[in-house]
C-alpha cells in the first residue's frame, strides 16, 4: 500500500514543478492545495499537506530524505497504510483546484492531454501489490499510471485532472478450450483513454463557460 498510494504525491509535485510558470514559490501551495481533502479525519488531512510540503522542496527525494527526521518519517509511514487514505482521496483536492483554475484561465480553450507512465520497481521485488509492466512478464515489476493534464494553448499549466493506477495482474495460462476469447473495452488498459475522455466531456458539460464566465472550454486529446 505504501508505493501505491506515496506514488501520487511524488507524481503531482513533480508535474507541477516541472511544467508550471517561473513564478515566486508560494510557501503555503502545498496547504491550500490539499485542504480539501477528506479521510475522516484532520490528522490525515494535515499530514497530507505536511508531506505535500516536503516532496514540494524535494519531490525526487525518498521519503526519510524528504520528511527530514525519523518522526516525521514514521508519521508518513503512518499515513500512508492508514486505511482511510486511498489513491482517489490524495488526489480529489488537487483535481478539484486544477479543473478551477483551468475553468478562469483567460484561454478560450483549455487541452487535457493524456498519458499512460510506467513506474518501474523492479529495485523492491519485496514490495506487495505490483504487477509486470514489460512486455515479458516477471521481468519487471511495478504500476501503471494514467493521467490526463489540464493546460492553456499558451502553456499555463493547471495540474492533473484526473488520474487512474494499477498494477497488471499475474497472466493467465491460455487454455487451448478458450477459442481465444476477445475481452471487451471495459476489461482492456486502453479503456482508460476512453474513460479520461469521457470525463473531460462531463467537465466540459459542467462548465461550459467556467465559474469566471470568461467563456472556458475543454478539449480533450
Amino acid at each position: 500500500m505504501l508505493t501505491h498510494l506515496s506514488i501520487i504525491i511524488e507524481s503531482l509535485v513533480t508535474d507541477f514543478l516541472n511544467l508550471r510558470p517561473a513564478i515566486p514559490q508560494d510557501p503555503l501551495w502545498a496547504f491550500n492545495e490539499f485542504a480539501g481533502a477528506d479521510f475522516n479525519d484532520l490528522r490525515l488531512t494535515e499530514r497530507l499537506q505536511y508531506l505535500a510540503r516536503d516532496f514540494e522542496r524535494q519531490p525526487m527525494a525518498s521519503i526519510p530524505q524528504a520528511c527530514g527526521n525519523w518522526a516525521a518519517s514514521k508519521a508518513a509511514y503512518r499515513f500512508w497504510s492508514n486505511p482511510k487514505v486511498s489513491f482517489h482521496g490524495i488526489l480529489a483536492p488537487h483535481s478539484a483546484n486544477t479543473i478551477e483554475r483551468a475553468a478562469c484561465d483567460s484561454s478560450k480553450v483549455i487541452l487535457c492531454p493524456q498519458d499512460t507512465t510506467t513506474l518501474n520497481y523492479m529495485a523492491h521485488p519485496a514490495t506487495q501489490g505490483l504487477g509486470h509492466v514489460g512486455t515479458k512478464p516477471g521481468r519487471s515489476l511495478g504500476m501503471l499510471l494514467h493521467s490526463t493534464l489540464a493546460v492553456s494553448p499558451e502553456g499555463r499549466f493547471h495540474g492533473i485532472v484526473g488520474a487512474h493506477c494499477w498494477a497488471r495482474p499475474k497472466p493467465k495460462k491460455k487454455s487451448k478450450r478458450s477459442g481465444g476469447k476477445k475481452k471487451n473495452i471495459q476489461e482492456k488498459e486502453t479503456a482508460r483513454w476512453l474513460e479520461s475522455y469521457l470525463n473531460i466531456e462531463r467537465l466540459a458539460q459542467l462548465h461550459p463557460q467556467g465559474p469566471c464566465k470568461n467563456n472556458c472550454r475543454y478539449s480533450g486529446i
